[in-house]
């Protein structure tokens, strides 16, 4: 005989994809996901609509490795979404480097933009 209290202990654990051996409460995984909506919903701002957040919801797991992936792309450190401020400053500075050394604030007559395709 199968009791409701055996499904409520059997569900309330999800194993994690990535390390074997680990688990997470059902709970917390819910929070991850809503975490994940509120980014790529709060992105599109005052164009958003619930059809987009459903197109979200169900391409979750999709989004996420493609996000990592970007981010080791371009050299940045994957932290999370947490409520800390990250300290970006030294990418400020090689931007504002790089725009010193292409003389961007100035203006220069006849500039034209390289095609680098």
């Amino acid at each position: 005989l199968f009791y409701y209290s055996d499904l409520m202990r059997k569900s309330m654990l999800i194993p994690s994809v990535n390390r074997p051996g680990h688990f997470m409460g059902t709970d917390l995984n819910i929070e991850h996901i809503i975490n994940a909506l509120k980014f790529y919903y709060s992105s599109k701002g005052i164009h958003a609509s619930w059809d987009q957040l459903s197109v979200y919801a169900i391409n979750l797991p999709i989004y996420r490795p493609i996000k990592l992936k970007i981010a080791r792309w371009y050299g940045a450190s994957w932290t999370g979404m947490n409520h800390t401020v990250p300290d970006t400053s030294s990418h400020v500075r090689r931007l504002m480097d790089k725009a010193y050394d292409l003389r961007l604030a100035e203006y220069i007559p006849g500039r034209t933009v390289e095609d680098e395709t």
